[in-house]
C-alpha cells in the first residue's frame, strides 16, 4: 500500500512512529507497505487513517476512491487519468460505485481539489489534486 509510506515519508515519520500513533506492530506497519493483503484488516486501516487524521471511512465509496487516488497520485499529489481508469483502479468488486460521484463528495469534504467534474462524458479526462 504505497499510500502508506507516503503519507508517513510526507510527514517524516518513521514507521516505528507511524506504528505508535496507530497503535499497531512496526511490522505490521513494513508489511501494509509492502502490500501484504493479509496485513491490512479493516481495524488496522482504520488505526492507520486515524493516525493521519483522515476522518473518512477507508471502506465506503468515497474512501475507496480516494485510496485509489492516493495510489496514483504523482509527487505533486496530482492525479490526471480518465474515469475508465479510475473504474479499473478500483477493480470488479466495485463495480456499483460511481467514481465521478465518490469524487464530487470528497471535494466538497475537503479531500480534492479541481473540480470533479465530466470532461468528454462518463469516460472522459480528469485532473485531481489530492489533500492528504
Amino acid at each position: 500500500m504505497k499510500w502508506i509510506a507516503r503519507m508517513r515519508e510526507e510527514r517524516s515519520w518513521t514507521q516505528g512512529h507511524l506504528a505508535k500513533r496507530a497503535e499497531v506492530s512496526e511490522r505490521t506497519i513494513q508489511r501494509m507497505e509492502a502490500g501484504d493483503p493479509k496485513a491490512a484488516s479493516p481495524e488496522t486501516l482504520r488505526s492507520i487513517a486515524e493516525a493521519f487524521e483522515i476522518d473518512l471511512p477507508l471502506n465506503s465509496p468515497e474512501g475507496r476512491v480516494w485510496l485509489a487516488l492516493v495510489e496514483h497520485a504523482d509527487a505533486n499529489r496530482e492525479v490526471t487519468s480518465t474515469w475508465a481508469e479510475l473504474r479499473e483502479w478500483l477493480g470488479p468488486d466495485a463495480a456499483d460505485i460511481d467514481p465521478h460521484e465518490a469524487a464530487i463528495h470528497l471535494y466538497k469534504d475537503g479531500y480534492l481539489r479541481g473540480q470533479p467534474l465530466f470532461e468528454g462524458g462518463p469516460d472522459g479526462a480528469f485532473n485531481l489534486t489530492l489533500r492528504m
